[in-house]
């Protein structure tokens, strides 16, 4: 069995980041070594759609029975991570949940291999073969693990390795799977190719959301804040002032004499949605910070390099540049409608 390169000991790659490196390794970096979790309306619907499988833990049927939200590691892959469900009848083999159209897609392959191979060590037989339920068709496609799939995956686990002892960004893979992506603001993949010269296409100028910043301000004096369901409900004396999805927020910020329910808290919390106090004069109170992401990979990181008074300036240098590179890129896009020609030079 090939072995993985390099010092993996204490590092553990999530099994649900295996197909992303396949898919984007700029995406995987972003995820895994920075702890991005920006989310879009595709990345919330999956979401919903795990938490209502998972409201039963099981489900048994007359010729199989499924166990659903399993957590599994493999010190041999230095994989870990959650799988979606796992069959067993006359053989047992893992189920990925997947919430498109059924589709062949290689990354998805890789995926749910790698999760057999880490429930292959923790049972101690061989598991030839798994399913990927796609929900909008309502259908599942069969895969089989055969040698070359298995390959494939160690290959991609060293890989993503690679990736994180290089430090270095992949590039952009800046085509129509950026579409959708909810990293693209973060990613600017067309526009770090045309800065960098890759490629000669013009820089895409991005359009903006109606929603310009999603942060939610509320000045209301003596308004409340609720839950209900998926969405913000906000009142004030039991009538309703406003009602909006929670996947249109990223900020809350209350002025004055506003009130907020202790379940809402919970969610935002949960979520990673800050939600700051100001007083109604706008003088800052405190807020709620959401707990730092679990990602042990990227806090060892932070603390050599806090160690290393070198690399501290070496990364203060950087982030320097990399503020004016963006405040450039900025200048670059409102120049466009300008044509201002000391800007341009």
């Amino acid at each position: 069995m090939k072995k993985l390169k390099g010092n993996d000991e204490q590092q553990y790659l999530p099994i649900s980041a295996v197909a992303e490196i396949l898919y984007c390794p700029r995406n995987f970096y972003y995820r895994v070594l920075e702890g991005a979790e920006e989310q879009n309306a595709h990345v919330l619907e999956g979401k919903l759609q795990e938490e209502r499988r998972n409201e039963r833990a099981s489900v048994k049927r007359e010729d199989y029975h499924q166990v659903r939200s399993i957590k599994i590691s493999s010190d041999r892959l230095k994989l870990v991570g959650i799988m979606d469900a796992v069959e067993e009848g006359t053989d047992i083999y893992p189920v990925e949940y997947k919430k498109g159209d059924l589709a062949e897609n290689i990354n998805d392959d890789v995926q749910l291999c790698a999760q057999a191979m880490v429930l292959e060590e923790k049972l101690g037989r061989d598991i030839d073969r798994g399913y990927i339920y796609y929900v909008k068709s309502r259908a599942r496609r069969e895969v089989i693990f055969d040698q070359q799939l298995r390959e494939m995956v160690l290959n991609t686990i060293d890989r993503g390795f690679e990736i994180i002892h290089s430090g270095e960004i992949p590039a952009p893979i800046a085509d129509n799977r950026c579409d959708g992506c909810a990293l693209n603001s973060r990613c600017l993949p067309f526009e770090v190719n045309y800065l960098t010269g890759s490629n000669e296409q013009r820089e895409v100028r991005p359009v903006p959301s109606y929603n310009l910043g999603r942060v939610l301000y509320v000045d209301e004096q003596g308004a409340y804040l609720r839950k209900k369901g998926e969405r913000v409900l906000v009142t004030k004396d039991d009538t309703e002032v406003m009602d909006i999805p929670l996947c249109n927020i990223e900020q809350v910020v209350l002025v004055g004499t506003v009130n907020i329910s202790a379940p809402l808290i919970k969610l935002f919390l949960k979520r990673g949605t800050e939600v700051h106090f100001l007083t109604k004069g706008g003088r800052y109170n405190g807020s709620l910070q959401p707990p730092l992401g679990k990602n042990s990979v990227l806090r060892i990181v932070q603390h050599k390099a806090f160690q290393d008074e070198e690399y501290r300036l070496k990364l203060a240098k950087e982030f320097v540049r990399g503020k004016l590179a963006n405040m450039r890129t900025l200048l670059r896009r409102h120049n466009q409608d300008k044509q201002h020609d000391e800007l341009a030079r």
